[in-house]
Parts: C-alpha cells; sequence; structure tokens
C-alpha cells in the first residue's frame, strides 16, 4: 500500500536544482559540505548530479533523489496508488513527468490521439507554470510526440544550449518548433550555437535546412556531399533520400553521384524491410471486367497539392479498381482526405514506425498495381519500391524526378515531358507517357474564384510576380529577375513567399535582388497570405509571373495560369525544370515558353503588354480553365484507361 508514504525529503540545494538555479545549487552543496551537514559521499553524488545536468560525466549512472525515490517504490496496484506516489514527490518536476509518460499516457490510449496529445499539452502547461526557471522540460514532452501536432503551440523563444538539463536529445525538438512556427532565423541560431557549445548535442541537418529557406540550394547540396563523402555509413535512407532530392533540382545533374546514391540507398532500402511474406506468382493477364486491386502510397494524401491533384483522379479509379490508399501523416484531417477515405475500399494509416509491416500487409494483398505518389519527398516512403510488392510498380505525381528503385517499372509523366526528359536520366526507371496532361487542375479544389469575380487591377506600370517558395528562389532566379527589372525600369517586382513571415528572410531577400541590380522602389515585398482566397486575390495585382530556376513552379505556375496571369518560363531537360513548360504547351499557351534565356527580358515585357488589359487577363484564365488540363472528366479517364493498358502491357510481356 502507498497510501502512508513519506514525502521525499529534499535538501536546500536539491531544490535549488530542481527550480533551475543550478550556481545556487552548487554553492548551498558546497556550503553545507564546509560545515559538516554533508557527507563527503553526499557531496561527490551531488557533484556527480550537477555535473550530469551540465551535459558531462554519464548521466546514467548518477541516480537523482528522485530516481532513487522512485526505485524503492512498489508499483502501484491501482490509479490511486499511483497518484499518491506522485504527491509524495510533487516538488520534482521528474515525478510529474514520471506519473504523466509512465503511469497515465499507456492508459490514454493511441499514442498520437487527441487524448493523449491534450494530456501531454496539459502536462507541458503545468511544467511552465509550475517550473518557469525549467524552460527545457516542456521539449523533452515533445520528444515522446511522433506527429507534431502540438510543434505550432510551443512556446516562441530560443533557449542558449546551457540552459538544457541531463537530455540534451530534446534539443532537437526545439529547432523543429523553430522550423514549424516559421522562425528560421532563430532555428538557424539555435542550430549553430549547439554545434560551438563544449558539451554534446545530438547532429541535426537544420542548419542546413536554414540555407534551402534562403534560396542556397547549392550551397544545402555541397554540404551534404562533403558530409557524405567523409562519412557515407552515418547516412540512413532518409537523408540519402534527402540527398536525391537535393541533387535531381539542380541545373546540371551529377550522374556519378547520382548513381553512387541510388546503390547506398538500394542496399539500406533492402536491408530496412524484412520478413516479407512469399511472393505471390503475377497474373499473366487482366480478366474481362475484372477490377484489379490497386494500392496508392504517400504522405500527402491530404489537403495538400499532391492530395488536391489526385482526388479527380481517385474519383475516377473507382469504378474500375479496387482501391488501397495507404496514408503517411495519419492524423491530418480535411475535406480532402475525408473524400479520398470515403472513395477507397481500404484506408491504412501509415507511421513511419510500421513501413516494414505495412510492405508485408501490402504483399499479402497481391494486388496487380502499386502506385507511389510520393518519389524522394519528406515524409514519404520511396523504399517500398525496392521490393517487388505487386504485379506493376509505378511512381508518379508527387516528385520532380524518378526514384531509381530497382523494382520500379514506370515513372509516369506526358509526352510533352518525355520530349524533354527522354535521355536526361540514365539509369532510371522507364517512362510511361501520357497521351495528354499528366495533371488535373480543379480550379475549386485549389480555392480559387470564379473567373468572373476575380479583381484584376490595371495600374499605368507593368507589374512583375513571383509567388514561389523561397527554395525556388535560388541565386540563378535571382540573377534572371534583375536581368528583366533591369532591362524594364518601368515595372515593378511584387513578390511573396511563406517564410516571409520571418522577417530576417524577408530582409535578405530584399538585399540579395538589390544586389542583382533591382532598384529599391521596384521592390514591393507583400505579406504572407493569411488565407487561400486572399492568396489568390494577390494574382489580380500582377500582369506576369515569373517562373524559377532551376527548378520551376508546379501548383504556383497553374494557380496563375487559371487566375489570368501569364508564366514566364525557360527550361531544363530536367522534369523539375520543364513542368511549367509542359502545362503551358497543354493549356494552348507554348508560345508563352521562352527557349533561351538570354531573350527573358524582352519576352517579359511583350507577355506583360498582351496581357495588360484586365479583359485580356480574364480571357486567358477562361482559357486556361477550358483547356484539357482542368477537364476533371476526359482527363482522369485518360489516366484511369492508361493505367489498365499498363497493366496488360507490362503483364503480357
Amino acid at each position: 500500500m502507498t497510501s502512508h508514504l513519506q514525502p521525499i525529503d529534499l535538501q536546500s540545494w536539491q531544490r535549488a536544482f530542481y527550480a533551475g538555479d543550478r550556481l545556487r545549487a552548487e554553492v548551498e552543496l558546497f556550503g553545507s559540505a564546509f560545515l559538516g551537514q554533508t557527507s563527503h559521499q553526499e557531496l561527490l553524488v551531488g557533484c556527480a548530479l550537477l555535473k550530469a545536468s551540465h551535459g558531462h560525466g554519464n548521466s546514467l549512472l548518477t541516480a537523482s533523489p528522485f530516481q532513487k525515490f522512485q526505485a524503492a517504490l512498489p508499483d502501484p496496484k491501482q490509479p490511486s496508488d499511483s497518484c499518491n506516489q506522485y504527491l509524495a514527490a510533487a516538488d520534482c518536476p521528474d515525478a510529474l513527468m514520471f506519473w504523466a509518460l509512465t503511469r497515465h499516457l499507456p492508459a490514454m490510449g493511441e499514442m498520437g490521439s487527441s487524448r493523449c496529445l491534450h494530456m501531454l499539452s496539459r502536462t507541458a502547461q503545468l511544467l511552465m507554470q509550475r517550473y518557469p526557471q525549467r524552460p527545457d522540460l516542456p521539449y523533452q514532452l515533445l520528444m515522446l510526440e511522433p506527429t507534431g501536432s502540438l510543434l505550432k503551440l510551443a512556446p516562441k523563444s530560443l533557449l542558449h544550449p546551457g540552459q538544457w538539463y541531463s537530455k540534451p536529445q530534446s534539443y532537437f525538438p526545439q529547432l523543429q518548433v523553430a522550423w514549424v512556427q516559421g522562425r528560421f532565423e532563430s532555428m538557424w541560431l539555435g542550430s549553430l550555437k549547439a554545434h560551438v557549445d563544449g558539451r554534446y548535442f545530438p547532429l541535426s541537418d537544420h542548419h542546413i535546412r536554414g540555407f534551402s529557406v534562403i534560396g542556397e540550394a547549392e550551397r544545402c547540396l555541397n554540404i551534404f556531399k562533403q558530409l557524405y563523402t567523409r562519412n557515407p555509413i552515418e547516412f540512413q535512407a532518409g537523408s540519402i533520400s534527402n540527398l536525391l532530392f537535393s541533387a535531381l533540382g539542380c541545373e546540371q545533374l551529377s550522374l556519378a553521384f547520382v548513381a553512387s546514391l541510388v546503390v547506398h540507398f538500394e542496399r539500406l532500402a533492402k536491408s530496412s524491410i524484412t520478413c516479407l511474406p512469399a511472393q505471390p506468382p503475377l497474373p499473366q493477364r487482366l480478366e474481362v471486367h475484372e477490377r484489379p486491386l490497386m494500392v496508392v502510397v504517400s504522405s500527402d494524401l491530404r489537403n495538400h497539392p499532391v492530395g488536391r491533384f489526385w482526388l479527380p483522379l481517385a474519383r475516377q479509379l473507382r469504378s474500375r479498381f479496387r482501391l488501397i490508399h495507404v496514408a503517411g501523416c495519419p492524423r491530418d484531417r480535411d475535406f480532402i482526405r475525408s473524400e479520398l477515405q470515403d472513395l477507397s475500399d481500404e484506408w491504412w494509416p501509415l507511421e513511419a514506425s510500421d513501413v516494414s509491416a505495412t510492405a508485408a500487409r501490402i504483399r499479402s494483398q497481391a494486388p496487380s498495381l502499386l502506385l507511389d505518389l510520393g518519389g524522394h519527398t519528406a515524409d514519404n516512403h520511396p523504399t517500398f519500391l525496392s521490393h517487388r510488392l505487386a504485379a506493376v510498380q509505378a511512381t508518379y505525381l508527387g516528385f520532380y524526378g524518378p526514384t531509381y528503385a530497382s523494382c520500379c517499372d514506370w515513372w509516369i509523366v506526358d509526352q510533352v515531358l518525355e520530349r524533354w526528359l527522354a535521355c536526361s536520366y540514365p539509369g532510371a526507371e522507364n517512362l510511361w507517357a501520357l497521351p495528354g496532361p499528366s495533371l488535373c487542375y480543379l480550379p475549386s479544389l485549389h480555392c480559387l474564384p470564379d473567373v468572373q469575380q476575380i479583381n484584376y487591377r490595371e495600374p499605368n506600370n507593368l507589374v512583375f510576380g513571383s509567388f514561389n517558395h523561397t527554395r525556388k528562389l535560388t541565386r540563378a532566379s535571382q540573377q534572371r529577375f534583375g536581368e528583366v527589372l533591369r532591362a524594364n525600369p518601368d515595372a515593378v517586382l511584387l513578390f511573396r513567399s511563406h517564410s516571409f513571415q520571418d522577417p530576417a528572410v524577408r530582409r535578405r531577400f530584399l538585399i540579395r535582388l538589390q544586389d542583382m541590380g533591382i532598384a529599391p522602389h521596384q521592390m514591393q515585398p507583400l505579406p504572407y497570405a493569411p488565407s487561400s482566397a486572399a492568396a489568390m486575390a494577390d494574382y489580380g495585382r500582377v500582369h506576369l509571373h515569373f517562373d524559377t530556376f532551376p527548378v520551376s513552379g508546379t501548383t504556383t505556375t497553374l494557380d496563375s495560369l487559371a487566375m489570368g496571369i501569364p508564366v514566364l518560363t525557360c527550361p531544363t531537360p530536367y522534369y523539375a525544370g520543364a513542368i511549367s513548360a509542359a502545362i503551358l504547351e497543354h493549356a494552348g499557351l507554348a508560345d508563352h515558353v521562352c527557349a533561351d534565356p538570354a531573350e527573358l527580358p524582352s519576352k517579359a515585357r511583350s507577355l506583360a503588354e498582351r496581357y495588360r488589359s484586365a479583359a485580356a487577363r480574364r480571357a486567358l484564365a477562361q482559357q486556361v480553365r477550358e483547356s484539357p488540363i482542368c477537364d476533371d472528366q476526359v482527363m482522369p479517364r485518360m489516366f484511369v484507361d492508361q493505367l489498365q493498358q499498363m497493366l496488360r502491357q507490362t503483364l503480357s510481356s
């Protein structure tokens, strides 16, 4: 029984230690030892505990007063016993965390459920109120919350490394909080401080992410390459996937480097998924009227560009395929995900820790087709394509390059893209070129207003726009913007990005664009739009939208065109740089593509003048929305027909 527990007896220095005042705790510890109130052994233990809290010594070998107290207690037989044990040690923050995480959390249901999240949030609030001098405590809770749902609610402050107690691993959630909240300068500084601090903090890639936010894609890749070349054995499959993402977005593809990454990734992918059931015999043909089983894997089956492009296709697929969606980020809820669930025969949530088990489950279903919509993008799982889980396996939509996976049969593009890509990716999976556009864009799913409701402004001067993410605003993009604005001194550049919510990022781009020769009076930065409707309204303020280089826009390009704003692009021979050109051709605007970068300034003025009037832009919006790329019947039916043809052709061969 624990009803007559004696409360934990903390000395004065121990109370100061738990309250976050380690200097006072050290002074009181040595003072009590000097006065003979603390034995030599207690002094050694106290010093070891203080050193461990600063990251020195082995904290696992240094038991705290609470750990000794807890070890002497019997296991509680009922919840009231556990509560009494906590109350007996309530002066220690460890007691609240131990009770919440070890005793109470397991009874709350699945980790990541709304009840668990509420309990973790409430515990973090109690820790902040009870122990204001211990701001590191809430981040220790975030280590155990895998969904990221609480990151936006965390304090918007950066703790210096010296404020951390003995668990340096919780420093990583602090950086992730800053990333999610858009405090990129704080994230970068926090990462650098951890690197130069005298104690050990786990390595992270947040300082490299900082380069990506300011458009320094080449620097990101160079840092990654140096780290990889120095010690490739430390790279896991996810890190190599990130490297492939960076490498395939470059102006010039380093074929030898990509090939080495592919070999390494394939080896790790093979070893990460084991104990697969025996592969069932593959069917030789499809029967008439048969609805083959199709498994679709993506972490973006939600209100995300991938989810919005996929939904009109899924509506058509249901009539010809049995459909299983394997969805990462399983706790996201929105209208796209709800409809996709309704369209599915089965819906499988996918946690990162369940990839191997999910692969075995997919193979046991013996699907005819496995379609990956993520490739080497964040939170997705291209490792599935390194194993034969279905009769036919393909990648599509979500990634701007091939996966190079050994068991991926096809990369689905379209015939316009095929002209650009045919010889660009040696060693990659085969191209399956659709006869029509490879994307289906429905303005209603992207929160666009009706054409007649668009409010077009007609200023006296030309207004160029750039609304892509800052990751795509590379030095090459900035240089091209500068060339166009210098040649058109009466024009202005209206630009906006999600990352501009951080003043430091916005300030950097203002300086960089001035360095490229754009006069201060030609720059008009916009705050990030608070809603999708406000974001779309900004398009009515510009005459021409600049595409980025070497990674062009996709959703942004379609948003701009469907709002009646022409897009100026200069393609590369890679998917990342050619997708805008393909979109323009499918929309009947092939003459908008600029083949020579030297012609960008004159082409920009020509297009902007052509669509200077509100009537011309409104007519363009109507033309694009009536084009095949916005047809929610013809394009999806074509796509489904092509999937069936792919199955027949692959199985027969």
